[in-house]
């Protein structure tokens, strides 16, 4: 696998190198830690597509496309979680605290209903 400053560097040339994407700039950012060395990255098509082969070239174990419906954890999803939070805040106030525990993934504890 690919050490995360030296995948962030091939991001940065991939986006780089993808240019402008209508009026703005590509983006290709690391999108998920899955474990030692290994990652999962997203953006625009172009700049992905790049970014596969400056990993190769890089020696990376493995570098394939993953089937998503969109970009996420990048810059490209701002839209939808502005509407996300618009249409929330509609419907705050008949909204009902959980009635069990929920287990949030990025600690791996429960949340106490």
């Amino acid at each position: 696998g690919l050490d995360l400053a030296v995948l962030e560097s091939l991001c940065e040339k991939a986006a780089r190198q993808a240019g402008n994407q209508g009026e703005r700039e590509a983006v290709c950012k690391v999108a998920n830690h899955l474990f030692p060395k290994g990652y999962t990255c997203s953006g625009d098509k172009s700049a992905v597509e790049l970014l596969k082969g400056f990993c190769e070239k890089e020696g990376a174990l493995q570098a394939r496309y993953l089937k998503t419906s969109g970009a996420f954890h990048t810059s490209l999803m701002e839209p939808a979680g502005v509407k996300l939070l618009k249409a929330l805040r509609v419907r705050v106030t008949e909204m009902n605290f959980p009635r069990v525990d929920v287990y949030m993934n990025v600690r791996g504890a429960p949340q106490k209903a």
